[in-house]
């Protein structure tokens, strides 16, 4: 809007003493249509880059999150994790790859957050391993047990070779789970 239209939606075009209502109400609705249309253009002119924006933010969220190519340890010996290794605290055996491993004990913070993630991930792998074996203990019994609990066409030897199923990853479950804290 230039100073002249300012002026004239004021004063009004020419040498006019009084204001004309119609006049002053029409200069205003021009004003505030083309105040929407200015909004809306801009509005339009960003839309085109909002897919490119979307882009480059999923971008630079994956590469915060992303995690390196090879694993740094595994329970299991298997190239080129071939170094047998055991945490600090709670002598939970795993492997490194040695030369990856030398830069991470290097750093101790680095270090001590591995461990604790091995640790970690030892007692899921212990987790879900006792509930394998809850289970089948658990279908050992049923089919020993016969129909209507047990009453009728129970295996006592059997139920009782089902009962005394050990579970080694329960009890190792049992005695780690106090030691390391989530």
């Amino acid at each position: 809007m230039t100073n002249e239209d300012l002026f004239n939606m004021f004063f009004g075009s020419g040498m006019r003493t009084s204001f004309n209502s119609q006049d002053t109400f029409r200069q205003r609705q021009d004003f505030l249509r083309q105040q929407q249309r200015r909004q809306q253009q801009t509005d339009n002119s960003i839309l085109p880059f909002i897919p490119l924006i979307l882009i480059g933010v999923l971008a630079i969220v994956a590469a915060l999150f992303s995690i390196e190519g090879d694993p740094v340890y595994s329970f299991q010996p298997s190239p080129p994790l071939s170094s047998y290794r055991t945490t600090k605290s709670n002598y939970i055996p795993y492997y490194v790859n040695p030369s990856v491993f030398n830069d991470i004990k290097k750093n101790p913070f680095k270090f001590n957050k591995l461990e604790r993630q091995i640790e970690l991930d030892y007692l899921g792998e212990l987790r879900s391993r006792c509930q394998q074996e809850q289970r089948y203990r658990s279908n050992l019994l049923a089919e020993a047990d016969g129909i209507l609990f047990g009453i009728v066409g129970r295996n006592e030897k059997a139920y009782k070779e089902a009962q005394r199923y050990e579970m080694k990853n329960c009890d190792q479950l049992k005695k780690l789970a106090g030691k390391i804290r989530y």
